[in-house]
This record gives C-alpha cells, structure tokens and sequence, in this order.
C-alpha cells in the first residue's frame, strides 16, 4: 500500500488536506468499536460530549456552523474512546491528554512512522471482517510478524476509583497521568512485573497506538491512505512542539516567544533550533517540514513564495 521507506514522507500534504465531517468521523468510529444502529445516537453523544472537554483540540463544541476534523483530530478522538473503554470518564481523559502531550506524540510519531515503512499490516488468510484482528493463530498467518509494523503502546493506571479516594489529593496529581507513558513491547515486557509490584500500582492498561492508527488508515479511501497517515505525523509533530514550548521555563515572560504554526516557527528557527533537550537534527527536520507545509499553502493560494 505504501512505500517501503520514508522518502517523500510530506509530500503529498501540497494536496489539499483531508478533512471529514462529524458525520464521517462518527461511521469510521462506529464500525470500528461495532455500535450497533440502535445505538448510534447514543454513541453520536458521546462524541459531541468529549468536545465539551477539549476533545479533540481545536474542534469547538457550538451550533450553527460545520465542524471539520483533520486525522490527527480523528486519532485524537479514536485514543479517547480507547481510554473510555478503559473506564476513564471525558473529563478526565481532558486532562490526561493536556498533561501528556509528550508521550501521546511520541506513540503517535512511531507508530504512524511504522505504518508507512512497513505498508501497514498484511491481510491474514481469507480475512473477510475489517475488524478481525490479524494474526489470530500460526493457521491463519500468511506472513511474518517480523514483517508488520512495531507495536509502541501508551500505557498507565486508570484507576477508575480515583473519584472515591485520597490519592489525587495525597499525590497532586491524577494518577492516571502519573502513570502515563509509552514503550515497546520489549520495554513492557522487560518492567511489567516491577511496574505492578505495588503498592500504589497493581495494575496496567495498554493501548497499542499502532493498531489505532492501522484502524483508521484502513477506514480510508485507498488512494488518500498514505496521506492520512501523513497527516496523523505531521500531527503529532505539532504536538510535540507544543509540549516543547509548554515544558521549556522562561525566565523572562515579557521575551516569551510563542510557536503556534508553521509560520512562527520559520520566524523564530534559529530559537527553536537552540530549545534545551531538543535535538539539533531533530529540530532541523520540523522546520524543514515547516517549509514545505509553507510552500504548499502558498502554492494552493496563489501566494508567491519568499523565494519567487
């Protein structure tokens, strides 16, 4: 389906960008979780209800005009259902999202990475259900795992009793996002058993990013399926900027420098490029990113460019 490596990762983004519907998003969500149509209005709420609570970011919850959701923002909504099935509560996993903007796009940077260098997971043998998970038994394999795209998880405690006890107020803070991170299965395996020994943690809930970023490629056009995926990571790019510009203290608020798009980051690079923790090739790459996004919406608008 995919390319088999990274070349060219961005640019199919100087097409216009893929934006869906409510109506859309809600049917993609719906088949993948299995709502039944009796219950789609039911699920339809819970939807709209996740807006009232930030979620996704950048989707208003007001009336009387379209709402459109970029992948990243289907993503987004797609983990707070994960986390629903979980036990956490809308308002909670608000927070949660808000507090852990550096693992969420960490996860979400592999495993969409993943996703195109692989070509995503190869169908099992007379696999008919979209749903059907892949590679259920060594009978149905029809290739090797070695072969599908890595599995990089978020995990943490949810502890849905949290309402009931002392502990955010012993500890400060939610112990959901105290607990929140990400890893491979080797990591996992490899702590699991010091992770749970107690006595605060028990217990573990995963969630494997890349099997919900696979759902929903799946879930698109053929033609358009690279490009969401594309638009998945330059999503998560995005966030981690924001978790970068969040997370460094400044010592002087009046000089604070914010970097909310593309734009600004072209402006400020040479900052940017000088961010504590911040790789330099790493930070070389966003902007180079930043360019071509650039480029591209000045190519779609007729604008000349700096260099025309």
């Amino acid at each position: 389906m995919f390319g088999d490596d990274l070349e060219g990762l961005y640019e199919t983004l100087d097409e216009p960008a893929i934006r869906l519907t409510f109506g859309e998003v809600e049917a993609r969500l719906a088949r993948l979780h299995e709502i039944s149509n009796e219950k789609r209005t039911q699920f339809q709420a819970r939807l709209r209800n996740f807006q009232k609570h930030g979620i996704p970011a950048g989707i208003g919850s007001g009336r009387g005009r379209p709402v459109h959701y970029e992948p990243g923002q289907v993503l987004e909504l797609a983990l707070a259902l994960e986390l629903t099935q979980l036990g956490l509560l809308p308002e909670r996993i608000g927070r949660v999202f808000r507090d852990n903007k550096f693992p969420i796009s960490q996860a979400v940077l592999t495993a969409a990475r993943s996703v195109i260098e692989k070509g995503g997971f190869k169908p099992d043998r007379e696999r008919t259900d979209e749903n059907m998970p892949t590679n259920t038994g060594p009978w149905w394999r029809t290739h090797d795992e070695a072969e599908d795209p890595d599995s990089v998880f978020l995990y943490f405690d949810p502890t849905a009793l949290s309402s009931l006890t002392d502990i955010p107020a012993k500890y400060g803070e939610d112990q959901a996002s105290a607990t929140f991170y990400y890893g491979g299965p080797k990591l996992i395996k490899e702590n699991i058993v010091r992770w749970t020994a107690g006595p605060i943690v028990r217990r573990l809930s995963l969630i494997n990013v890349t099997a919900v970023v696979w759902a929903l490629v799946v879930r698109t056009k053929p033609e358009r399926q690279r490009q969401f995926c594309e638009q998945v990571h330059a999503w998560a790019d995005l966030l981690q900027m924001q978790h970068l510009v969040e997370s460094v203290p400044v010592a002087q608020p009046e000089n604070l420098i914010v970097i909310d798009s593309d734009e600004a980051l072209l402006a400020n690079a040479e900052v940017f490029r000088n961010l504590k923790g911040l790789p330099r090739h790493v930070a070389d790459a966003m902007i180079q990113r930043a360019q071509i996004r650039v480029a591209g919406e000045r190519k779609e608008s007729g604008k000349p460019s700096k260099a025309e």
